[in-house]
């Protein structure tokens, strides 16, 4: 992920760089592996899926919920799969089932994941759609 984002000029170049020889992107492997030591030594790891397994399962909704969006919206763009809107309209109420008790269950963490991915939106609108970038960002 750290090498796609720096490919899609996302994340600092130095991220998109790959080995000569072995055709790796060692740098982003690099960053992935003390970021995953970070994760695992902070401490509950039961914590940690909680937070990931959250926000995963929210965006996975709104993927589902876009299909129906764009069914709806743009009835004739082409679509190589062809699926009944029974399944992802199924889904989705199973999906809000599993979400409303997950904020029930444990709303600090949910409340955590939420505030994390939060931070991903200005972010992005400061170093990626922002107009000028310092010089270090754009290196």
């Amino acid at each position: 992920l750290f090498y796609a984002g720096a490919k899609e000029g996302h994340l600092p170049a130095l991220l998109a760089m790959i080995h000569l020889h072995r055709h790796t992107p060692v740098p982003a492997l690099l960053v992935t592996c003390v970021s995953t030591l970070l994760m695992l030594v902070t401490g509950d790891i039961y914590t940690l899926i909680n937070y990931v397994g959250f926000v995963n399962y929210l965006w996975y909704g709104v993927t589902v919920a876009a299909l129906l969006v764009l069914r709806r919206t743009e009835p004739h763009l082409p679509r190589p799969i062809k699926v009944s809107l029974f399944f992802p309209v199924l889904y989705l109420l199973f999906w809000g089932a599993l979400l409303v008790f997950s904020v029930w269950a444990e709303p600090l963490v949910c409340g955590v994941g939420l505030g994390v991915m939060a931070t991903g939106a200005p972010l992005y609108l400061l170093l990626v759609r922002g107009g000028h970038k310092p010089p270090q960002i754009r290196r």
